[in-house]
């Protein structure tokens, strides 16, 4: 398998959502919410629609789409219609919406290459280390991180954290530290964080 598709497919096991916040949103596609990411096997599925509009530019429907991400030897990855939607033959922007979500998953690999990943997709909360308990510290580290992600930062998951920490009745992190980690997390899901960094 291309690097490329094997690092999209490496996005997808991280979290789905980070595939899902790069794809397009406006300019017809819906909100990025709408789309569905289904891993099958070596491919990717993407379930989504397209607010059609007529010659006067009015909105006329929509276009249902799934497309089928799969290896390519030329260029690394490929993207087609898995079946043809019911509007194929009548709506004739079907190259724009593949165009626009290759291009799209294109941004986003390269991005990940580049070490940007997180913070191109997702809103990062920057916390100054020196206003957080060493333990808090100590302990994130040895349970979950992207390591070195964006400008030699680890970047840690809000959702890993809370599941790994909180809802582990078996997890064996000392109870001060608990309460301290379950206030920080706390505090950034109502500030509506999903990744935070320690500056």
């Amino acid at each position: 398998m291309d690097r490329k598709l094997k690092k999209l497919l490496e996005l997808y096991d991280q979290d789905p959502d980070i595939i899902k916040r790069a794809l397009p949103s406006g300019a017809g596609f819906d909100n990025p919410d709408s789309y569905i990411i289904e891993k099958d096997d070596n491919t990717l599925i993407i379930t989504g629609q397209y607010h059609k509009m007529n010659d006067v530019g009015y909105y006329v429907g929509w276009h249902h789409f799934k497309l089928l991400v799969f290896d390519s030897p030329i260029h690394g990855m490929d993207i087609k219609y898995l079946s043809e939607p019911e509007d194929f033959i009548e709506f004739h922007d079907t190259d724009y919406v593949l165009d626009e979500i290759y291009s799209a998953l294109d941004d986003l690999i390269e991005s990940y290459s580049s070490n940007n990943i997180i913070v191109r997709t997702e809103k990062v909360a920057y916390i100054s280390g020196e206003t957080v308990y060493s333990d808090v510290l100590e302990r994130l580290d040895q349970l979950w991180s992207f390591e070195s992600l964006t400008q030699g930062k680890n970047i840690y998951s809000v959702e890993k954290i809370k599941s790994k920490i909180i809802e582990d009745d078996e997890d064996d992190t000392n109870e001060t530290t608990r309460i301290r980690i379950e206030k920080l997390i706390f505090k950034l899901e109502c500030e509506g964080y999903k990744y935070f960094v320690f500056d």
